[in-house]
Parts: structure tokens; sequence; C-alpha cells
């Protein structure tokens, strides 16, 4: 019994050994571990050098917006608007004054007038300190009864409109201010698709909020929007958020000029989705020393109808391969393209020695060119490059270029047609064609008996290509006391003329 108990110490001595040996190991395991995480994180020297120069960007963009922040302001308008407002409901479910007359043997009450003040904002940047003079958008203060435009340093002036320029959707307004800033113009056709730009205005009434983004592309055409469509459109497109209050307000490079005014945005909720459009500076400073000297712009004008030149397009004029150019469907009579004889079919190709890539750029280019100033014009024609000179007469007033005068024969015709949009060619299946679509069609009218209906594409008129509107009523107009008018249709995938006896 005795000899056991030694053997037993012996034993409980070596347990306690190792279990200390264990918690020596477990505490050097924390140690190393607590070591490794209150370590202060490092960066190589390369990383810091990255840092370095993020942070040197980074000042330098804040560096620009000091530059032409001062020079935004916001503008706000406000519009007085009549309506007439009858007391009781009229019409079809309401009282008439017969029904009105049996219950109460008096005359119906007139309607009143009520006059509604309703409030807008915008953006503007200043351009000419020593005037007061702003550039901003046209859509933020037309028809406008009272303009008032508050300054980055707070102070607030009203406003007086010097001239506006729906075409391109730009005014100038001017205050009456002492120490203004004043922004710099830059140079839009030397911005690069992929450059840093900022978009500075007052957006949703944020006043002076900056977004930043890039130039996305360049000559962006062809968008309308719900309450207006500028004729004249090259836009700046960018991912610099734009949104509603931010229309006037600049866009800007990282050289601190004003490179665009920004104007639209394509979004299915109205607000910004990615795409937002600036005018060129330099389309808006063609357009602002016209308006501060004189109140308003006067353009070139030739008197032709111009579309782009598709594949389709070239290979039914002869020139396959060709894929630049604006083909002339219809030239206007005893007008300068008339007189220079530029002819239908004609491919512009150049104009003033430029080539020509669009439409729309044409548009832009012979707009740009004073009136009364000789412009050479190189087109194709039946695969010959010839050369003609026209002297630019003045453009005439949109309104009237954009709703030509309906002649009695029009309606006579009893049908109403609308231009060939691209979403419209998409719905009713007629992409790559030209013409106007019919929207409308009296019952009993001419162009009911020949079987005319909502749908189909008038394409010529009496063997005349008819590509808008514009040019469909002034060949009717031209055609006078005709007997008939003879339409190229096309319905249902074929093409087919009918003739409309209108005596």
């Amino acid at each position: 019994m005795g000899d056991r108990v030694p053997w037993r110490r012996l034993a409980v001595l070596v347990g306690l050994a190792v279990a200390g040996l264990v918690v020596l190991q477990v505490a050097s395991l924390f140690s190393r571990g607590g070591a490794a995480l209150s370590a202060t994180p490092t960066l190589t020297p390369e990383e810091e050098q990255l840092l370095v120069r993020a942070q040197e960007t980074s000042r330098a963009f804040a560096a620009v917006v000091r530059l032409v922040k001062p020079a935004v302001v916001n503008i706000h308008v406000v519009r007085v608007v009549t309506r007439r407002e009858f007391p009781f409901p009229s019409g079809p479910f309401g009282f008439d004054d017969d029904l009105w007359r049996r219950f109460f043997g008096e005359p119906m009450p007139r309607p009143r007038e009520r006059q509604y003040r309703l409030p807008g904002s915008g953006s503007g940047v200043i351009v000419d300190a020593a005037r007061g003079h702003i550039l901003t958008n046209n859509h933020v203060v037309a028809d406008a009864d009272k303009i008032t435009v508050k300054l980055a340093d707070a102070r607030e002036f009203d406003a007086e409109i010097v001239g506006t320029d729906p075409a391109t959707d730009l005014a100038v307004i001017r205050i009456q201010a002492e120490g203004l800033p004043q922004a710099r113009m830059g140079d839009s056709d030397a911005i690069d698709i992929g450059e840093w730009v900022f978009a500075i205005g007052n957006p949703f009434g944020l006043e002076l909020t900056v977004t930043s983004g890039v130039v996305s592309a360049k000559g962006r055409s062809q968008l309308r929007t719900p309450a207006y469509t500028p004729t004249y459109q090259d836009y700046i497109q960018t991912d610099a958020a734009i949104n509603p209050g931010n229309s006037g307000g600049p866009l800007v490079d990282l050289k601190g000029e004003v490179i665009g005014i920004n104007s639209v945005i394509l979004s299915p909720t109205g607000t910004f989705a990615g795409y937002g459009f600036a005018i060129p500076s330099n389309m808006a400073k063609e357009v602002l020393g016209q308006l501060e000297d004189t109140g308003t712009v006067t353009r070139g004008y030739l008197g032709f109808n111009i579309q782009d030149l598709t594949p389709d397009i070239a290979e039914g004029l002869g020139l396959p391969g060709e894929t630049r150019g604006a083909v002339v469907p219809y030239v206007r009579p005893d007008l300068p393209a008339e007189k220079a004889g530029v002819k239908p079919n004609d491919v512009v190709v150049k104009f003033n020695g430029k080539p020509v890539t669009s439409a729309n750029q044409l548009l832009n280019l012979v707009a740009q060119t004073p009136p009364d100033t000789k412009a050479t014009l190189t087109v194709l024609r039946d695969g010959k490059t010839v050369e003609v000179t026209a002297t630019l007469a003045e453009r005439p007033p949109e309104q009237t270029l954009a709703q030509p005068r309906v002649s009695e024969l029009e309606e006579r015709l009893g049908l109403q047609v609308t231009d060939l949009t691209s979403q419209l060619a998409e719905r009713l299946g007629l992409q790559g064609e030209q013409g106007v679509v019919v929207t409308e069609v009296e019952p009993g009218s001419p162009a009911e008996q020949v079987g005319l209906r909502p749908g189909n594409l008038i394409k010529a008129v009496n063997r005349k290509p008819v590509p808008d509107v514009a040019t469909f009523r002034q060949v009717l107009t031209e055609l006078g006391d005709a007997p008939r008018v003879v339409f190229l249709v096309q319905s249902g995938g074929r093409n087919y003329f009918v003739a409309l006896r209108l005596r």
C-alpha cells in the first residue's frame, strides 16, 4: 500500500506539467494573434504614389468647380395663366342654356375667367458680367411674366429677356448688378468622348449642385420632348446627372470652360436615367452673339428638303457603297437651291469644302452661314461629282416652315397626315421608307372613296416625293386647279397609285 503513493504523486506532477505546457502554448498563440490584429496596415510606395495622384485629381476637380460655380445662377419664373371656369357642369353630361332656362327661368351663368400663377425654375450662367447677360434655355424663360435671378452670393435681381431662340432652345436674359463673376465659353469641338465634365445647376430647387461624369457621345440629334423640339440639334451627351432644374446651367470641362448648356434628358420617369444632353458651346456662341446684338437670330436658307443617305437609298440612286451625305428629295421653286441648279435626287457630300455626314449636319451648316453669303455645294448626280454655287437667302420663321399653309385643295381631299418618325415607322413596319402617314380620313371624302385609310403611307404626289408634311402640303398647293391628283401609296407591303378627282 505504501509503495503506491509516490507513483500517484508522480502522475499528478506530470499532469500538471503537461497542463502548464498547454497553457503556455495557448497564451503564446493568443499573444501572436493579438499582435497581428493590433498591427497597423501599411501601403507600398507604389500605392502611396497612386493615392497622392488621386488626391491631386480630386483637388483639381474642386478647383474647377470653384472657378465656375460663382457664375451659375438660379432662375425662378412665374407665368400667369388665364382659365375659363364654368360655375356648373356643362356639355353633354351637364347643363346647357336651354336646360338651365327650363329649370330656373333665366339664362345660364357665363363662365368666369380666373388667373393662376404657375411657378417654374431653371439655371443659367453669366457670360457677360459688364452687361449682366445670362445664357439659359428658352424653355426656362419662355412666356414668363416675371423672372427672378438668384446669384451664388445669395443676391437676387429681377431680370428681363434680351432675346430668345426656340430653334436651338437658347435665351439671353439681363440683370442690373455690380461685381458679377463671368464664366469662360470654351470650344465644344475640342472636347473628346470620354473626357471628364461637370454639370452645375439647381436640380429640384437644390441650389448650385455639382455632378460629374464623362462625355458619352457627340453630335446627337432627332431628340424629341413632350413640350418642345428644337429644330437645330447637335447635342453633347453626358452621364453627369442632369435633372429638372438643371436646364440652362453649364456643362464644364477640366479647364473650367463652358462647353455646353444643359438642356434635355431622356428618361422613362422624367428624372435622370444616365442620358443627359447639352447644347454645344460653339452653337451657343453663334446664337449668343446675335441675341446680344439684335435680340433675334437670322440664318441661311437654301430651300430644299434633305434626308440621310441610307444604303438602300444610295443603291436606288445608283450610288452603291455611298454611306455619307444628304439626299435631296425635293427642291422648292424660286429659291437659292433651285437657282443654283440643285436637282431632286442630288446627294450633297460637301458644303463649302466640309464633308457632309448627315442631313442634320448639313441643316446646321446652312443655318450657321449668314444670308447673302455664297456657298459651294459638292453633289453626286448620276454617278458624277458636280459643284454648284448658291447665294443663301434668310430662313423664314420656324413657325412658317413647321406649319405650312393648308390649301383648300388639301381640305377637299378629306385626310390628315403626319411625318413618318422612327417610332411610327417601327410600329407600322415601315423602317427605311419615306413619306407621310395618313392619320385621319373624313367619311365620304375623295380620300375615303379611293380606299385611303389611317396607317397608309403616301410616298409621292403626282410623281414628286413627299418625305414630310411640309413638302406634302407644298406640292398640293402647287397643283392649283388641277382636275385630279395621283398619290403613290404603300399599304400592306405593296405600292400602288390612287387617283383622286377634284372636279
